[in-house]
Formats: structure tokens, sequence, C-alpha cells
């Protein structure tokens, strides 16, 4: 049972340690995104969160992920600063387009991501 009034993804989330793979876009879910849901999540490999509406920043928990190859994040409201992204050593896909609420500029270490 999920109850869509909750603010951002459901907190259960985070018993799901062995996930590779999670889709939860267009899910309806809105407000913060609370990093302590992806904290446990040390395998996953592709996040698509997009379409949501979260207003709030993506938090360093998914920023961390020492496995996550591809992050979609389109089009959910997202605010804060993008140099988040260079601290994603294993990103080979990102999608970030659509949150006109991000701000600064994609950082020179950008070029350090070798699987990029």
């Amino acid at each position: 049972f999920c109850n869509f009034a909750s603010d951002g993804p459901p907190i259960y989330l985070q018993n799901l340690t062995k996930l590779t793979h999670l889709d939860i876009s267009f899910s309806l879910f809105f407000g913060k995104l609370d990093g302590k849901i992806f904290s446990k999540m040390q395998n996953l490999e592709y996040l698509s969160m997009g379409g949501n509406s979260y207003g709030a920043p993506l938090p360093k928990e998914i920023a961390s992920l020492p496995k996550l190859k591809t992050l979609y994040i389109e089009d959910a409201d997202l605010k804060g600063d993008i140099a988040l992204i260079s601290e994603m050593t294993s990103i080979e896909k990102i999608r970030f387009d659509g949150n006109t609420g991000l701000t600064g500029s994609i950082p020179n270490t950008i070029g350090d991501l070798t699987n990029m």
C-alpha cells in the first residue's frame, strides 16, 4: 500500500538493501527527498525518479552510492547546486533536465569521472 500524501518516496524503501534497479518515476511523489531511504541501497546501479515534484535538493546519500551508474531525475522540481554530480564516481548516464531550480555550473571535475 502506498500513500501518495507522504513527503517523497516512502521510508520503507530503505529496507530494499539488495536492490540494483529502482524506477519510481512519475509515481506522484512530492515533497523532500529523505537521504536515509537511499543510504542503505549500496548495490543500486540504476535510479529513475523523474516526473515527480520534490521541491528539494538531491540528497548527498544518492550522490554517494558507490555503484550508481544511471540516474534519471528529470522534471522533478529539484533545487540546489549541481556540483554534487562530481561526487558520483561511478556515474555513466545522468539526466537532470527540466529542473529549473538547479543552480551553479557543471563542475570542472566532471572530466575526472572516467565512466561518463
